[in-house]
């Protein structure tokens, strides 16, 4: 079967994986794999099958890390190579970011750069991806093996035409890339300004603090870095900014509950105000208008924002 034919690629060649690079499966001998003496004081990169499933394009973070003797049992893969799943999340790609090591639930390709490149077969993978989750969905344990990986057949056009369709795709993905790594910057901004002023209690001082110290001088410095004074609270047990309070959040804020009309009913549905469900909800928050409804997945009815 050749999972990326169509009507557009008829005149491609038809090669199979072995013909456009060379691979091999990662390797994690020791027993057990988890044995903290393959990672304590680690410094060689270990990625997992996970870690390629969430990777867009590049792998740029790891958890794990081998030490020496980690390394010794296992094999260091270059920068730049082909990580194809196999097993748990099958037939999942990225490139190493940097060097890195892998189990045997990972295979590593390389392309012979006469013939294809690891970023395109990376875009080819990810075409046929769910046909060959697919192909193997239901077996006693869904994974795929070397041979079946040798087995493939795909069209290839000639290098390249290869090249023009990686870098199209590839300026796409560095522009998700990039704007992921924004958004994991601003996010650990947000952490870190919430951790200075809700729990270190470092937010700027103002005047009327800073002159109530005696120190005027002090203003926009660090709070209680700057010897802020402090109250000890009963309810939180331990000590805040004097002149905060502690509340509860109704007493600052409205909270209503959403409703799911029945689907019974035909006049509550293919209307105009938008419906947001728990679904919607994720991975992230949004803010709503007040013409706008939601579920609370369980209670009959509807309930407006406002």
């Amino acid at each position: 079967m050749i999972f990326n034919k169509s009507k557009f690629n008829e005149h491609w060649n038809t090669q199979v994986l072995s013909d456009l690079g060379t691979f091999q499966r990662g390797k994690s001998r020791h027993r057990p794999r988890n044995d903290k003496a393959l990672f304590e004081n680690g410094n060689h990169p270990l990625v997992q099958t996970g870690e390629v499933k969430a990777a867009n394009l590049h792998i740029r973070n790891h958890t794990d890390t081998y030490n020496d003797f980690g390394l010794a049992q296992s094999k260091k893969w270059p920068k730049g190579t082909l990580a194809i799943t196999i097993a748990a999340n099958i037939a999942e790609t990225a490139l190493l970011g940097y060097p890195m090591c892998f189990p045997d639930s990972v295979v590593g390709f390389q392309a012979h750069k006469e013939c294809s490149s690891e970023i395109y077969m990376h875009y080819v993978f990810t075409y046929i991806r769910a046909a060959i989750q697919n192909s193997v969905s239901g077996s006693i344990q869904d994974n795929i093996n070397i041979d079946y990986l040798t087995s493939l057949e795909f069209k290839v056009p000639k290098k390249p035409e290869q090249d023009k369709i990686a870098k199209v795709l590839s300026t796409l993905d560095a522009k998700i890339e990039l704007n992921n790594r924004i958004n994991g910057e601003l996010e650990a901004m947000a952490k870190l300004l919430y951790d200075y002023w809700f729990v270190q209690f470092d937010f700027p001082m103002t005047a009327a603090q800073a002159t109530a110290l005696g120190h005027p001088e002090l203003e926009g410095q660090p709070y209680k870095t700057s010897g802020g004074k402090m109250v000890f609270n009963p309810t939180l047990k331990r000590d805040i900014p004097a002149g905060w309070e502690v509340d509860n959040i109704l007493r600052m804020s409205d909270l209503g509950g959403g409703g799911t009309p029945s689907k019974e009913e035909p006049s509550y549905w293919d209307g105009h105000i938008p419906f947001f469900t728990p679904t919607d909800a994720e991975p992230v928050s949004f803010l709503l208008d007040t013409e706008d409804h939601i579920t609370d997945g369980n209670r009959q009815g509807s309930c407006p924002l406002n």
